[in-house]
Parts: structure tokens; C-alpha cells; sequence
């Protein structure tokens, strides 16, 4: 009797122990996400104004974001707002450890044109 109440209880924190592993694998994948999404803005923003247009896809994903997040995948979106404003939105979605589709990571931000000298 021991004997089999000791193999249920080493069954039962064997799959805890499973889905604690997963769900740490899980924030590491979102972590890495966020780091991409904020490095690929940063790159956006360093662009010189023309070369943000919309329709424009002036980044991609990087080779390590690609090995870290299987099925890796970047939704790039520009648009023009008023007054003289960009509307930045990338999202990056992927695999889960599982194999499926893990909640996206979502960064938006504006840029402005520089502004000329003696304005």
C-alpha cells in the first residue's frame, strides 16, 4: 500500500515539475520576445524619416530571436497619423514549448520627423 501511494505521489510532481518547467521555458521565450520587439524599435527609430514609410519593412528578426522562439513571427505595421506622426506597431508571436501558438508580444510607439534647423 505504501508502496503504491509512494509511486502516485512521485508521478504527480513529476508532471508538476513538467508544467513548472514549461511555464519557466515559456517566460524565458516571452523575455526574449520583448528584448526583440524593443531592440527592432530602437532600429525603426534610428531610421531616417523616409525610410519609415508605410508598406515599408525596414527590420527583420534577428538570427538568435529565430533560434530562441520557434516559428518565429513578425507583424511589422506603419502607418501615417496627423499631425506629422508615424505609428509604429510590431508584434512577434511564436511556438510555446508545446508546440503551440504562444500569446503575441505587442509594442507600439510613434516617431516625428527631425525637425530643421532654425524652426
Amino acid at each position: 500500500m505504501a508502496l503504491a501511494l509512494a509511486m502516485a505521489l512521485s508521478v504527480g510532481v513529476a508532471q508538476i515539475l513538467t508544467v513548472v518547467a514549461n511555464q519557466r521555458h515559456l517566460a524565458r521565450q516571452r523575455a526574449a520576445a520583448v528584448l526583440e520587439a524593443g531592440n527592432l524599435m530602437e532600429q525603426i527609430a534610428a531610421r531616417p524619416w523616409e525610410q519609415t514609410a508605410p508598406g515599408q519593412s525596414p527590420v527583420s528578426l534577428s538570427e538568435a530571436c529565430r533560434q530562441w522562439l520557434p516559428g518565429a513571427e513578425l507583424k511589422l505595421e506603419i502607418t501615417d497619423e496627423k499631425p506629422d506622426a508615424r505609428r509604429i506597431r510590431i508584434e512577434i508571436a511564436w511556438h510555446d514549448p508545446l508546440g503551440q501558438r504562444a500569446a503575441p508580444v505587442c509594442l507600439v510607439g510613434w516617431k516625428f520627423p527631425a525637425k530643421e534647423e532654425g524652426r
